[in-house]
């Protein structure tokens, strides 16, 4: 590709030696070729340093930066103070993308005048698109952020997306540090700065499930952090979208609720029922789902059992925990 804008490739590196060669490889080789590849070293106790500075021997389009560990938020950052392109795009060092990916997400805003275009993931390596994209849909930023909190078409992810630099660098927009969720937190900011953001439902991007990761291990203190990064997400939608506020207030209603039970699940199928700290656990995350949500809850797109565990949750609390604690036999790796 001649004449095209540079894109800025922010890739955070951490304890990921068994991936890290695919990850990197899947963007040197991109049929969009015009690339300024960020390898953020964020203090890996690993191989990957020296795995990182390999690379940028090989090919002059990678750069490195060799940081103190301060996590998924602070490496992304690091990225965007360094971000020479006119496009930024964030790609997790353990996943990896088809040739395609950037040359598709650019060609999409480009032809709908969009500031940010989208895809979906998979975790299935043979559903992933290599070809033509499906339809492509052109939405607001409202629409947007209300589509990510129903996980309709948008991920509320950084990664599998394609941003004008501008949407950083103009409104000061930089991920929270120290916290798991991250994306999450920023995503009406993100979605708000933009004109239009154009998406399509064709996997592009592909998502490696590992038993290891921040998002599917068992229950720990970290998963707390939803809620402080649910709460910066409340507080920018409202003054993003005040117009727009009645609407989505219940998208953030229901996100709440399913990851509150997603976490109550995870607490009572792994944590050790006799520690002293499990009944405190349980009683705070049954405290949150009140009767009135609940009923309103009844009325979203969710699965019924979701719906219905949400709703005996807040009836009775005593008896929905017990109910999942016994469900623990027949949960792969719980006995």
């Amino acid at each position: 590709m001649s004449n095209t804008p540079l894109i800025s490739v922010i890739i955070p590196v951490y304890k990921v030696e068994s991936y890290l060669n695919e990850c990197v490889d899947s963007v040197m080789n991109q049929t969009y070729t015009n690339l300024d590849i960020i390898l953020v070293d964020d203090g890996s106790p690993d191989n990957c340093p020296a795995m990182c500075d390999d690379y940028a021997r090989k090919d002059s389009r990678i750069r490195v930066i060799h940081k103190s560990n301060g996590g998924l938020g602070s490496a992304r950052n690091a990225g965007i103070n360094s971000a020479r392109g006119e496009y930024i795009s964030f790609i997790d060092s353990d996943d990896y993308v088809v040739p395609e990916y950037l040359g598709r997400l650019y060609s999409m805003i480009e032809a709908n005048g969009a500031d940010i275009s989208c895809c979906m993931y998979t975790t299935d390596a043979e559903k992933l698109t290599h070809e033509s994209v499906s339809e492509c849909h052109v939405i607001t930023p409202s629409e947007a952020v209300m589509k990510a909190l129903a996980m309709d078409g948008i991920e509320r992810t950084a990664w599998g997306k394609l941003y004008r630099t501008k949407i950083f660098t103009a409104g000061g927009i930089y991920y929270h540090e120290g916290i798991v969720c991250e994306d999450l937190a920023v995503m009406p900011d993100v979605f708000g700065s933009a004109g239009k953001i154009s998406f399509t439902e064709s996997p592009m991007y592909f998502y490696r499930l590992r038993s290891d990761s921040i998002m599917y291990t068992s229950y720990s203190a970290k998963s707390m952090d939803y809620y402080e990064a649910l709460s910066i997400a409340k507080e920018q939608a409202q003054k993003r979208f005040p117009n727009e506020w009645p609407r989505m207030s219940k998208y953030f209603r229901d996100d709440y609720i399913q990851n509150t039970m997603k976490i109550l699940r995870e607490v009572c199928l792994s944590h050790d029922r006799n520690s002293p700290e499990y009944p405190a656990i349980i009683s705070d995350l049954t405290k949150r789902i009140t009767l009135r949500d609940a009923i309103g809850f009844m009325f979203s797109s969710a699965y019924l059992p979701k719906k219905l565990a949400a709703l005996l949750t807040a009836i009775a609390p005593k008896i929905a925990v017990r109910v999942i604690e016994r469900s623990r036999k027949y949960v792969p790796g719980y006995n």
